[in-house]
């Protein structure tokens, strides 16, 4: 029995060294170039007889050019013969060392191995054949290792081509097997572009359906990944590497099951930037790392819990044109990409406990700042508990500052769930400049500086914003007409306290509004424009947007500012139109505005006091009902010491005269009950004096100084009373016109009867402005006295005044007084008495009538006219020349101005005599009229 075991074993040798050896090594290249039309080349196929192993080293697969395809140094298969007792096939080993492969997809879609895959081969009716499954083979490799050197794939068939390496691929397994359900450890390891690294060591049952271990990725680049997504995406990955480690579970017996903890993922030196050809300049992210700790994933509660994700040295950058933002652009995929949408829901759950953002910028450019220019940085966030689906409130705090001048701070409390929630803010130093390109079309303006500062609470609903809570402030604030050197607006700070806005009821609140350092400047240019209209342009469109853009189901808004404080503020105005220029500063201004309200029923009140040019004060005080309608108001406005000479420019152009001095005190009361409006000014002028001419074809044609005199009291002061009425609906009632009108017709009429006025000056009802005197007579009587006594008491009151005095006659009466008086003196001359004259005795009738006689021109017959007849027609007949009418009327203005400066002791420069005019149509009475000069 010995011996036959022996030949056999002999015979064994024999064929194993005879003929498998050599046929190994001969029939393989021939089988492989027949069955694949490749040539293989080896440096030697070895065969053990003793522990059944074939070797394989250096063996070759070239393509049909020559270049490599596929290859290795050695191979090595260990057939054990416990496969003769065992279940299925068992080797002591298999082992791949040197493997070496480049895998080409052509342009055709068919790879650089089509041709070496057998083809389907049909069945006898022409049908491909089938075959059902038979199952996992039995299986058992005590020893499997695979080592290669380098693995090439390329993809020419896409548009781009494609194409990455792997190298050092490296898997170890112990006692693999598809018949054994104990688990059986393995290692692979890989090392791909870049230095990656690929570690996967852990237990692995094929029977029982179960693995279980670790997975470490390292250092693994992403080019590889840009490259493959190319043909959909419009960006590419320049640099960047992955890392992930983590324990794992998986049962695929019946379905699918895992489990994924303590794992790791990190993404470092990321550079995304626009492909080339894309038109996305100044376009990109770079991420210095991003890290994701403590990741559980279950798939059987389909539950995955984060315990950290932190971003770092996060660098964006981006622009928006118009509609266009170019993030947003570089992100969409290619309109050759396809996506599948799918409605199905997912019940799975997801749990980070926090996520952090630190050391990162934002770079934009946007058409809405000035400076387009914006970098945020540093940009640091920090968000805790975030719940999918969303459960409970999610923390978030945010910090950043903008162009190292803006800081924003939040601290947020959301509900993911339903988007309520509050958001905590602190903002400092945030330029208002910035936003000069939102200022509408309409405004010809510009913001020159100013800063804002804000902290406060926004209140979300939905996610969108319900309400804001604010207090905040806007210092060093200017705003300047394009083209103008000069701010028409500026102030120092205004601040708010308490600002209360709800966007779902529209209501705003504000409890106290704080203006300080204002400096408003009106100018009113030479045309007649007033700069605040040159902040304005006529672009009808834009009205015409403006009125489109008003819902008008709108709910309208409601607010209120219980107090707006204004200190130490002012008004620059200028006027140009004149034909000289004006300018004065309304300075110091203080005080306080309340009860601001859009219900029509709230009162608003207003106590506000400054100075004219830093010394002549001013005071607003009253209240109004703004909102009311009709609206309605009582204020006051007052002026105290203004000096005139400063309102030279206005008083030229509608008077006619510059102002060499005066004191100006102005109280101006407006009420206003059922759109009728009324004023009650008082204007309190001192010390007024009157300078040169100015030709101005605005000037009112009066007598001003004359007016001035009539109206300046012996203290040297005016003090008028001008009442102001009209109704405001009226379209031509102007507040301007009006009062303007109101106070010019109190001058004319103090012009055109001034003697009205002087009567009025010493409660008289007396016409002052003549006396009378009995005919031919220059005897100031006693009526006269007592007029000529109270025209000069009140001509006292008025010094700057002249009287002006002309004597009158009253032709008829005067000249038939003058020849009676004439007659008398002859009779009395002829011998006639004077008592008897006096008496009109029997003595005087026989002296008339003697004289008749010699003068009768009757008949004797005729009856003799009486004694009175007699008289008058002796009288006419004595002639009485003009020079002595005329010497008569310039002794009642000599006599008037006698008694005036004797008795009554008015100077005697204040009274003139007029030189006496027989043909003045004013001779209709015999006196002396008087007018009134300055």
């Amino acid at each position: 029995m010995s011996k036959i075991l022996v030949r056999t074993y002999l015979a064994y040798l024999l064929i194993s060294v005879v003929l498998i050896l050599p046929s190994l090594n001969f029939a393989a290249p021939w089988a492989v170039e027949k069955f694949t039309g490749r040539k293989l080349s080896t440096e030697l196929i070895l065969f053990n007889p003793f522990s059944l192993t074939v070797e394989v080293r250096n063996a070759a697969v070239p393509e049909h050019d020559g270049k490599p395809f596929v290859g290795l140094s050695s191979a090595l298969v260990n057939l054990s013969l416990a496969s003769i007792w065992s279940e299925g096939w068992v080797f002591d080993a298999i082992r791949v060392e040197g493997l070496y492969a480049d895998v080409h997809r052509l342009k055709s879609g068919d790879f650089n191995f089509t041709d070496m895959l057998p083809q389907d081969e049909e069945s006898d009716d022409g049908l491909q054949s089938t075959e059902e499954p038979t199952g996992i083979p039995g299986l058992t490799v005590h020893d499997f290792y695979f080592q290669s050197e380098w693995l090439r794939y390329t993809d020419e068939a896409r548009v781009k081509p494609f194409n990455t390496q792997y190298d050092d691929l490296e898997i170890a397994v112990s006692d693999l097997s598809t018949v054994n359900t104990e688990g059986r450890p393995y290692t692979l390891d890989v090392r791909g572009e870049a230095g990656g690294k690929l570690h996967w060591e852990g237990q692995l049952s094929i029977p029982a359906a179960h693995s279980e271990g670790f997975l470490s990725l390292s250092n693994i680049s992403l080019k590889t990944v840009s490259r493959f997504i190319a043909p959909w995406v419009k960006f590419e990955l320049e640099t960047g590497t992955l890392g992930l480690e983590g324990q794992y579970s998986v049962n695929w017996d019946d379905g699918l099951a895992y489990h994924i903890g303590q794992a790791q993922l990190a993404l470092s030196g990321i550079a995304i930037a626009p492909q080339e050809g894309v038109s996305l300049n100044d376009t990109g992210v770079n991420l210095g790392s991003f890290t994701v700790s403590g990741l559980a994933i279950d798939g059987a509660t389909e539950q995955a819990e984060i315990e950290s994700i932190a971003v770092s040295e996060l660098i964006v950058s981006g622009w928006s044109e118009a509609e266009k933002v170019s993030l947003v652009e570089l992100f969409l995929p290619r309109e050759s990409a396809s996506s599948e949408e799918t409605s199905e829901e997912s019940n799975w759950s997801l749990a980070i406990a926090e996520a952090r953002l630190s050391d990162s910028q934002l770079h934009w450019r946007s058409e809405f700042t000035a400076p387009a220019e914006l970098a945020v940085s540093p940009v640091e966030m920090s968000v805790q508990n975030i719940q999918w689906p969303p459960v409970g409130e999610t923390g978030i705090t945010a910090s950043l500052s903008v162009n190292n001048l803006a800081k924003l701070d939040l601290d947020a409390l959301i509900e993911l769930g339903n988007g309520n929630g509050v958001v905590d803010y602190r903002l400092k130093d945030l330029p208002v400049a910035w936003f000069n390109p939102n200022l509408p079309q309409t405004v010809n303006a510009s913001i020159g500086k100013g800063s804002a500062n804000a902290d406060g609470q926004l209140s979300l609903s939905g996610f969108a914003p319900s309400g804001v809570l604010m207090n905040g402030e806007i210092v060093d604030f200017s705003l300047t007409v394009q083209e103008a050197e000069n701010a028409i607006t500026s102030w120092e700070s205004v601040r708010w306290n308490q600002l209360a806005v709800d966007l779902t009821k529209n209501t705003l609140v504000l409890d106290e509004l704080a203006l300080n350092g204002y400096s408003g400047r009106l100018h009113i240019f030479e045309d007649g424009t007033i700069n605040s209209q040159r902040a304005l342009r006529d672009d009808q469109d834009s009205e015409d947007k403006g009125r489109q853009a008003t819902d008008p189901a709108a709910k309208p808004w409601s607010y209120g500012i219980p107090s707006i404080t204004i200190t130490d503020s002012k008004l620059d105005f200028m006027d140009e139109s004149l034909p000289i220029a004006f300018r004065t500063v309304i300075g110091e201004l203080n005080g306080q505005i309340t009860g601001i309200s859009s219900d029509p029923a709230a009162q608003t009140t207003v106590d506000l006091k400054g100075s004219v040019d830093g010394y002549a004060p001013v005071k607003l005080a009253g209240t109004a009902l703004p909102f009311s309608s009709p609206p309605d108001l009582d204020l006051e406005l007052s002026f105290d010491g203004v000096d005139l000479a400063r309102l030279t420019p206005y008083s030229g152009t509608y008077a006619g005269y510059a102002i060499d001095r005066g004191i100006l005190n102005l109280d101006l009361k407006y009420t206003l009950e059922e759109a009728n409006l009324n004023g009650h000014n008082r204007i309190v002028i001192e010390q007024l004096k009157l300078g040169e001419k100015v030709e101005s074809d605005k000037a009112v044609d009066i007598p001003l100084g004359l007016a001035i005199a009539l109206l300046t009291d012996m203290n040297g002061v005016i003090d008028m009373a001008v009442p102001v009425s009209g109704n405001v609906e009226d379209p031509q009632f102007n507040v301007g016109s009006v009062i303007f009108s109101a106070f010019m017709n109190i001058i004319t009429k103090a012009v055109t009867a001034p003697f009205t006025l002087l009567a009025g000056l010493v409660s008289s009802e007396e016409d002052l402005h003549s006396v009378t005197f009995a005919s031919g007579s220059t005897v100031v009587d006693e009526a006269a006295k007592s007029k000529l006594a109270t025209l000069v008491e009140a001509l006292e009151q008025r010094p700057e005044l002249i009287l002006v005095i002309s004597g009158r006659l009253h032709p008829r009466a005067d000249r038939e007084k003058l020849q009676r008086m004439v007659l008398k003196d002859q009779i009395i001359a002829e011998g006639l008495a004077q008592s008897s004259w006096d008496k009109a005795d029997e003595n005087w009738g026989r002296a008339i009538s003697s004289r008749y006689e010699k003068f009768a021109t009757e008949s004797p017959e005729s009856e003799l006219p009486s004694i009175s007849e007699q008289v008058q027609r002796l009288a006419a007949e004595i002639q009485i020349p003009d020079s002595q009418l005329e010497a008569l009327a310039e002794e009642r203005a000599v006599e008037v101005k006698r008694y005036l400066v004797n008795e009554a002791q008015l100077p005697a420069e204040r009274a003139v005599i007029e030189t006496f005019d027989i043909n003045d149509k004013g001779n209709l009475f015999s006196g002396v009229e008087m007018e009134i000069d300055a």
